[in-house]
């Protein structure tokens, strides 16, 4: 499965919300990857770590790079929203957990977006993590397995 194309779809899908909040979205990529990844499972990675991006994200610029060294395929997804505090971070991936980088939450949800795309990379046999800091944004990076080409 190509997650180039994958991200280029769900990209494009963000256009009004980008164009919203006034964000730039920047791709940096090949014009192909190629995983071993189940398409469905991995369209739903993709299109809620680039939901929570743009939702966290009040001004500035969320940066997509995806890379291929090997046997492994590496995306990232860095923005300049928020920011998680370092207290916070370990709580990320806790189910029905949310952390808010301001005094008051202005952001909705279930807390279940991170947890389930973490579960989900996992049964991909691949890994996703997560770096932040308070007040200049996150990173999450996703680790695939590279499908031969």
């Amino acid at each position: 499965m190509d997650v180039v194309w994958m991200l280029k779809e769900a990209i494009a899908q963000l256009g009004p919300q980008l164009a919203e909040k006034r964000l730039d979205l920047q791709l940096n990529a090949p014009e192909m990857l190629l995983v071993r990844a189940d398409p469905m499972r991995c369209r739903q990675v993709i299109t809620n770590l680039l939901n929570n991006a743009v939702k966290f994200t009040d001004a500035g610029a969320i940066t997509v790079t995806a890379s291929g060294s090997g046997e492994v395929v590496e995306l990232l997804i860095a923005d300049t929203g928020i920011g998680i505090p370092e207290d916070q971070l370990a709580r990320v991936f806790d189910e029905f957990t949310q952390v808010d980088g301001s005094s008051t939450r202005s952001q909705g949800g279930t807390g279940l977006g991170l947890p389930l795309a973490k579960r989900l990379v996992e049964i991909m046999s691949g890994r996703l993590s997560l770096t932040s800091v308070l007040g200049q944004g996150t990173t999450v990076r996703v680790l695939l397995p590279a499908a031969p080409a």
